[in-house]
């Protein structure tokens, strides 16, 4: 059994809003208008942003940053073999790398020289 150490990277998106009110020629259609166009228009007007209190995270990218045995004791083992070809004959490995994208047979270049922390 492995133990795989990852890191999900993400953002936090907030919703928010701005209302202002323009004039407009009788004849012009306002349900043609793009939100860049409006956008323009009230940051010309120097409408403010209100933002929720809720936002949303959402995921953008993760990193491997170790694989080690289960039951290794040694940190500075768990490193070696962390920076070793990943077995591929567990299938939880395999489909780990499959799910991620990761080539087994190289080295990540994006993991620490330092030992990975007690899971």
């Amino acid at each position: 059994m492995k133990k795989v150490k990852i890191t999900i990277h993400g953002r936090i998106i907030y919703s928010a809003h701005r209302t202002f009110e323009i004039e407009v020629p009788d004849d012009e259609n306002v349900q043609l208008y793009d939100t860049n166009t409006v956008n323009d228009l009230a940051d010309e007007a120097r409408v403010a942003w209100r933002f929720s209190e809720d936002g949303l995270t959402l995921a953008d990218e993760h990193t491997i940053d170790s694989v080690a045995d289960a039951d290794e004791s040694s940190p500075a083992n768990a490193v070696e073999k962390s920076l070793a070809t990943l077995d591929t004959s567990d299938p939880r490995i395999a489909r780990i790398c499959s799910i991620f994208g990761i080539d087994p047979t190289h080295h990540d270049p994006r993991l620490g020289d330092e030992p990975p922390d007690s899971f």
